[in-house]
């Protein structure tokens, strides 16, 4: 036996919780590296361009919105949601992928109210792959596996109005407004 006193337990266990979290991390830049999310392609986007609103600077001629938003359209609603007029969106991360959403725009001193399609990119693999068949499957959605395939998809579904508002009642029969509500008030009553 040696005189050097033992460690204790304390130490083997945070040790044991640091080597787990080192793993857990290495996962975690793994999985981002390789899989890095899913895009949401609206087909257009807006920026600040006079720093007191948001405006459409790029439509996307392929895209969902091509024909119905214009450059120099002023952001005043997503969803209804007249918040995104004042911060704007940040890379879509609050609309579903694959869904209708409607942007409500000022043009040329009109309001203009558009219902457009949210296409739903390569998939990360697991549970949103899971969510985007279970939207495919509704009909509520159409599957893009890589960018040059959604502008091709996108495209056709223009072509077609009558199955894209089959694609649009698919969604909205999905829909569960104020879903993320009633958790949060279910999650709170479990705390009193």
């Amino acid at each position: 036996m040696s005189d050097r006193p033992r460690r204790p337990v304390f130490f083997w266990v945070v040790l044991l919780t640091c080597v787990v979290y080192a793993g857990l991390f290495a996962f975690t830049v793994y999985a981002v590296a390789r899989y890095y999310g899913f895009e949401k392609a609206a087909g257009w986007s807006c920026d600040r361009t006079d720093g007191t609103a948001w405006f459409v600077t790029h439509v996307d001629d392929a895209g969902p919105a091509a024909g119905r938003i214009q450059v120099g359209d002023r952001l005043l609603a997503v969803n209804g949601d007249e918040r995104r007029a004042v911060i704007g969106f940040f890379q879509w991360l609050n609309e579903d992928g694959s869904k209708t959403y409607t942007v409500d725009l000022d043009r040329r001193g009109e309001r203009v109210s558009l219902e457009l399609p949210m296409a739903l990119v390569e998939p990360i693999p697991g549970q949103e792959e899971r969510n985007a068949d279970h939207l495919l499957e509704a009909g509520a959605a159409i599957r893009c596996n890589n960018l040059p395939a959604a502008a091709w998809k996108i495209a056709a579904l223009a072509d077609q109005p009558e199955k894209l508002r089959a694609m649009k009642q698919a969604a909205r029969a999905m829909a569960h407004p104020g879903a993320a509500r009633v958790i949060a008030e279910d999650a709170l009553g479990l705390l009193h």
